[in-house]
């Protein structure tokens, strides 16, 4: 089942339908329950993204960040 979302998540982002850093985010910590090596080079690129802008808002979380400290990190998460 989890091996079908993260399909379903990576085809998302390919189709532009959710924020390649949110998809990204959500891909790098499923892969802890599939039985996969913990270096999958298939998986490893998502948590590399994850890794690289986990002090960014990305999807719901951003919901938690004021307005002021959004528009502060845009740049940075444009980037």
């Amino acid at each position: 089942m989890q091996r079908r979302r993260v399909v379903d998540l990576a085809r998302q982002i390919l189709a532009e339908e959710i924020d390649v850093l949110d998809g990204s985010s959500q891909i790098a910590r499923l892969r802890f329950e599939l039985e996969v090596d913990d270096n999958d080079e298939d998986l490893m690129p998502f948590a590399l993204v994850e890794s690289e802008t986990d002090a960014l808002p990305v999807g719901s979380e951003a919901h938690n960040w004021s307005e002021e400290a959004l528009a502060r990190k845009e740049p940075e998460q444009e980037e």
